[in-house]
């Protein structure tokens, strides 16, 4: 198992006394999963790992920002995308930085992503 998004369950309740109830909003919101469009041509998908994977489409295919944390749940999520937008070919990968939730997938020599 790569991502158990069960585990964040807990948040389906009220904010506790102990918690900032921004930051358990923010939680809720995270944890929801789906394909989002955010604006015409750009969708994100959410709730399939610690982070989100943004798609920018573009004339000859899809441009992915931040490619997730493993091959297992970018393959998830691009399926995802792919089975509500249709199969187009990901002709670029955007890093925004180099933290692990961002960058773990394509590992290929060109596509190698530092973390520090």
């Amino acid at each position: 198992m790569v991502w158990d998004s069960d585990a964040y369950g807990f948040l389906h309740g009220d904010c506790p006394d102990s918690a900032n109830p921004s930051l358990w909003r923010q939680g809720q919101l995270c944890a929801r999963q789906g394909l989002y469009q955010v604006t015409n041509g750009i969708y994100q998908v959410r709730g399939l790992d610690l982070s989100n994977m943004t798609l920018v489409e573009g004339d000859r295919g899809v441009i992915v920002i931040d490619p997730l944390i493993s091959a297992e749940t970018a393959a998830a999520t691009l399926g995802l995308y792919r089975r509500h937008r249709g199969e187009r070919p990901v002709t670029a990968v955007i890093y925004t930085h180099s933290h692990g939730d961002h960058c773990a997938w394509p590992r290929t020599p060109r596509t190698t992503c530092t973390t520090s």
